[in-house]
């Protein structure tokens, strides 16, 4: 490993820095806690600084849309998710109309912005029609969790225990009940064809963090079925708690890290988990 870049100190003051690389790599995205959003290109030399005003102005999350055009910011007690156009270089203010935003998320794969909210709401922005649809009632809790997939559609982890999967226009085509709440929720990637590794890549399996002590995973053709449930158990203590699910090109293969352990499992074997 190579190291690219440093930045300066001055860019964000003393504390913690949320960053975020453009898709392609040539732009990256910083906030410190001196809540100035900065544009740095691939040499780390600074292009734009935009103080963080709305709310209190404190960055809670950074996100690029797939083509790497839009910068989303979630700030802390806003309503307004701040946008950076990098073909533009502009920023505007998207008003969502609510308050206690929790969560954005960039489709995968269209012009989709999801917007959700302590309350349980969900707002759907769409970049190229610059339209936004509120969707009250999505949950009924604090939105928790969320990603899309590859067929365009959006899952949504919430502090009602409920895991709901929908179409961009944000129509619920699944509900599924859960017995804790949800801490993430991934679509993983695996290719078709088991061991041999031959097939189409598909990530219509999801991965869902439950109660911080397991991972569900389920078939997106089956979710009337039972999810596979891998319990995140060390040989040294109790259960750790997982704080992402990832899954490689193989069925079935998932990780699951925390501050200390990470733990691979295959979920269609009886293999000990490899920490």
């Amino acid at each position: 490993m190579k190291k690219l870049v440093t930045l300066e100190a001055r860019h964000h003051t003393k504390g913690s820095v949320l960053f975020a690389w453009q898709p392609q790599g040539s732009v990256l995205a910083t906030c410190g806690q001196n809540r100035v959003l900065n544009i740095f290109n691939r040499q780390g030399e600074a292009q734009v600084e935009i103080p963080l005003t709305s709310g209190n102005g404190k960055c809670l999350q950074m996100e690029w849309d797939k083509d790497g055009e839009l910068l989303a910011v979630l700030q802390e007690g806003s309503s307004i998710i701040k946008l950076w156009d990098a073909n533009q270089n502009l920023d505007t203010d998207l008003d969502t109309g609510m308050k206690d935003l929790t969560l954005i998320s960039w489709s995968a794969v269209g012009p989709q912005l999801a917007i959700g909210n302590a309350k349980g709401d969900l707002v759907i922005y769409n970049k190229q029609q610059l339209k936004k649809q509120l969707i009250r009632g999505k949950h009924t809790k604090k939105i928790t969790c969320g990603a899309w997939n590859s067929e365009n559609k959006l899952a949504l982890g919430s502090e009602d225990r409920q895991i709901t999967i929908s179409n961009p226009d944000g129509d619920t085509l699944h509900q599924n009940t859960l017995k804790q709440i949800p801490g993430d929720v991934q679509f993983a990637a695996w290719r078709q064809g088991g061991e041999t590794g031959a097939g189409e890549v598909k990530d219509t399996t999801m991965s869902v963090v439950l109660g911080g002590r397991s991972l569900l995973l389920y078939d997106q053709g089956a979710l009337d079925r039972t999810p596979i449930e891998l319990a995140c158990v060390t040989s040294v203590g109790p259960a750790i708690e997982p704080s992402c699910a990832h899954a490689t090109m193989r069925p079935y293969d998932f990780l699951a890290d925390s501050r200390s352990y990470t733990v691979l499992a295959n979920a269609q074997k009886s293999e000990t988990p490899i920490e």
